[in-house]
């Protein structure tokens, strides 16, 4: 399933709750999260912050068996009453499990403890209140991690908001990413173009520095690069970066979408000897 615009969608929400007004109030290995997507700051330079933006992955690797093995004890020893009971516990809402019969508050729960992170704290509150039972074992989530894709889309944000744009587009051609977001705005609530009256050499450092944080955390995946930012500003940071990695995609906005325009090849760099 390609959750890629919903990512985009959360995660724009995520930014602008997120009471960033200043690259200062950004923490870095502090993230932002909610049932779906993850956003983490990359890099924190002094013109441009990136952040890694991705769908959450929640106990991805939990087998199906033991999801099912762990409903059946559950329906089978806690009633409804005993249901409430350990959501009063977790501080978990019984009515927002939203379901009409016991089977399905039960599915509800397993669920809402796979998105939220909170599988290993049921199962220590079923193995207390029911020792003799041979509960199953989930690991303690402390963090959630984002979900490994083959695709990263690099989106350039200044001269207006791409990231939805971006990710709509990659809906569109079935190409399912997650995303580096460089933008101007800490909680992306606005445009906010480079400054006239100031050199733009560190805004071209602060996207160098992206791109090496980039390798290392996220290496061997196809790129999709989509610019929103002044030709200047591109062109430095062509430059800059300077390596032509076979395959990346290049996207141009096109007054209402973006499109793809050029995929990167080595060839760029080779003469072209069209003498007889």
């Amino acid at each position: 399933m390609n959750n890629s615009l919903r990512v985009s969608q959360n995660s724009i929400n995520l930014l602008r709750q997120s009471g960033y007004h200043q690259f200062g109030d950004v923490t870095p290995g502090q993230d932002l999260s909610d049932d779906i997507a993850i956003v983490r700051p990359l890099y924190i330079g002094s013109m441009l912050i990136s952040y890694l933006v991705g769908e959450r992955d929640t106990y991805h690797n939990v087998a199906k068996e033991t999801l099912n093995s762990f409903k059946k004890e559950l329906i089978g020893t806690f009633n409804d009453d005993e249901l409430q009971e350990l959501c009063l516990e977790l501080n978990i809402s019984f009515a927002d499990l939203g379901e009409n019969t016991h089977n399905g508050r039960v599915r509800a729960l397993i669920q809402y403890g796979q998105r939220h992170g909170r599988l290993a704290d049921l199962v220590a509150y079923c193995r207390r209140e029911r020792p003799h039972i041979a509960w199953p074992q989930f690991p303690v989530v402390d963090t959630p991690t984002i979900k490994s894709k083959s695709d990263l889309a690099i989106v350039i944000s200044i001269n207006q908001p791409a990231l939805e744009h971006a990710a709509s587009h990659l809906a569109e051609i079935q190409v399912d990413c997650n995303f580096v977001l460089l933008t101007t705005t800490p909680d992306y609530a606005n445009s906010q173009w480079l400054p006239n009256n100031t050199d733009w050499q560190p805004a071209v450092q602060d996207f160098y520095q992206t791109m090496q944080h980039n390798a290392v955390r996220i290496p061997r995946v196809r790129r999709h690069f989509f610019f929103a930012t002044p030709l200047p500003y591109a062109f430095a940071i062509g430059c800059a970066w300077g390596l032509v990695h076979q395959g990346d995609e290049l996207y141009h906005w096109a007054g209402s979408s973006y499109v793809r325009v050029l995929t990167s090849t080595r060839d760029w760099r080779n003469k072209q000897d069209d003498s007889p």
